[in-house]
């Protein structure tokens, strides 16, 4: 038996404010677009591996799953979806370092901000 294999796209997505189903406006609007594009072959080629995995809505990250096949189709649709704004951050090809990826992403974005922090306390005395 053949493994199946996947590409992990973490993306940064600003939503609309009253959104509730993230994952679902997400996968649809990308959906959407890959028809759009890519017509009903890219759609197909899509259709079976493309998976939001991971939304979290207090760091606006998300990570979507896709067939390794069928990734040159997604990512060339990433910057053309308007319904919500995406920014691609990382690429990988396993769910573990996505991860290990947020966890810097976040730990870099805190020291920047603590940096500027300290920067103000310092220019108020």
């Amino acid at each position: 038996m053949v493994r199946f294999k996947k590409r992990y796209i973490v993306l940064e997505v600003e939503l609309p404010p009253k959104c509730k189903k993230e994952d679902r406006l997400l996968y649809f609007s990308l959906k959407n677009k890959i028809r759009q594009l890519h017509g009903e072959y890219g759609e197909a080629a899509v259709e079976k591996g493309l998976r939001v995995k991971y939304v979290n809505e207090q760091t606006n990250i998300a990570i979507i799953s896709v067939a390794r096949y069928a990734f040159k189709l997604v990512a060339s649709t990433l910057p053309f979806v308007t319904k919500i704004s995406l920014k691609t951050l990382y690429v990988g090809a396993s769910f573990k370092h996505s991860l290990l990826f947020i966890k810097k992403h976040h730990e870099k974005t805190l020291r920047a901000l603590r940096v500027s922090e300290s920067s103000v306390d310092t220019q108020k005395t």
